[in-house]
């Protein structure tokens, strides 16, 4: 694997800063169910086990996690300034 280059080393770093504040800004209930899932890989029944709530539940609350983060980082992504950035390299 190729290091990488300096503009992506800092592209990648501005995407994981972004994706970390979003995460910050979701809703208590949608951060909890997206980092149980996300980050420590528990699978839906655990996570529905773990919280008291229905699969039904978890599945609603994630879905709503990732489509939020999902608007944040293509706003994030099509602001004038970035697509400049992303047009140069």
């Amino acid at each position: 694997m190729q290091p990488l280059s300096p503009e992506k080393a800092l592209e990648r770093a501005e995407l994981r800063d972004r994706v970390a504040a979003a995460i910050e800004r979701l809703a208590e209930r949608e951060r909890e169910a997206l980092v149980l899932r996300e980050f420590e890989g528990l699978r839906y029944r655990e996570i529905a086990e773990l919280l008291g709530i229905p699969i039904g539940t978890v599945m609603s609350r994630l879905y709503r996690a990732r489509r939020s983060l999902a608007r944040e980082i293509e706003t994030a992504w099509a602001r004038p300034d970035r697509r400049e950035a992303r047009d140069d390299g």
